[in-house]
């Protein structure tokens, strides 16, 4: 291998081997910057991944304000150098606005969610993400995203992999059921239909186990 290659291998292995690591191990590797995203959109991805789970996690969240802020930073800096260089890296742009959340930087969260929604439009894994963000931040959300939010809303109402992504989170959170029962009368009526079928049958099922 060349002096070229090693150096590239070294830089995108942590990256990679991220994925396999504890909880703990990830945050502290996030907390000290000893975890970067390398050059692959590959690595990129894994490294975003390890942040959203260092934001979002159970572990994540019992982390003191100080270390949570500091991992946020780190993730935000990031995220922002990878966007510079790939605008169309919309995963790139939520990881940003996520971080962003986190320290209550709410310009900083409205301005790189709008890109992540302007990158990724039609991109339903990206939308799923996005979709939970602006619901944990509604009200913080400017006056055009809104719009941008129910685009997602709508396009996980079309298929039936988005509905089973909503139709839990449709039971649990009254902000997000209150936005879907506004668009659903907008829907092509086999597409509201399956989804009020789709909520049925959950509620029948956690009644049979008691909620679980």
């Amino acid at each position: 291998m060349t002096l070229g290659g090693a150096y590239v291998a070294l830089r995108e292995a942590p990256a990679f081997l991220s994925a396999s690591w504890s909880e703990r191990a990830t945050l502290a590797a996030l907390s000290t910057g000893m975890l970067e995203p390398a050059f692959s959109p590959q690595s990129q991805l894994s490294y975003f991944y390890s942040c959203r789970i260092a934001l979002t996690s159970i572990s994540g969240r019992a982390q003191p304000s100080a270390t949570r802020h500091d991992i946020a930073a780190q993730c935000l800096a990031n995220a922002d150098r990878v966007a510079a260089a790939s605008p169309d890296f919309a995963i790139a742009w939520y990881t940003g606005a996520l971080a962003a959340s986190i320290t209550a930087d709410w310009p900083g969260l409205n301005q790189r969610l709008r890109q992540a929604y302007r990158a990724g439009p039609f991109e339903q894994w990206i939308a799923e993400l996005r979709i939970d963000l602006a619901e944990d931040n509604y009200a913080h959300l400017d006056p055009d995203l809104p719009d941008l939010h129910r685009a997602d809303l709508r396009l996980l109402l079309s298929q039936d992999t988005g509905r089973r992504f909503l139709v839990p989170r449709y039971h649990a959170l009254p902000g997000l059921r209150s936005h879907i029962d506004a668009l659903l009368p907008e829907l092509p009526p086999a597409d509201s239909t399956r989804f009020g079928n789709m909520v049925k049958r959950l509620a029948v099922d956690r009644s049979r186990t008691n909620g679980r």
